[in-house]
């Protein structure tokens, strides 16, 4: 079993996947353990929001703010 999340860190939200891997014969290279997945069969999808949603933030004004932050730094 694999948990992968997937985040769009500007506009804070994403979804969490978790199923089977299975996986690749092939050479693994090392410190990248992640090289010898090669699919992972979809079993359920959970969203993923930051604690600013709870309070009734917009993802429009999420999104900017997060470019301008990224932008300057």
């Amino acid at each position: 079993m694999v948990e992968i999340n997937f985040v769009d860190v500007l506009a804070r939200r994403g979804a969490c996947v978790r199923g089977t891997r299975e996986i690749s014969s092939g050479p693994v290279r090392p410190r990248r353990p992640a090289s010898a997945f090669r699919s992972v069969c979809v079993e359920a999808v959970k969203p993923i929001s930051s604690p600013p949603y709870d309070i009734g933030a917009e993802e429009e004004a999420l999104h900017g703010h997060g470019k301008a932050y990224y932008r300057d730094l």
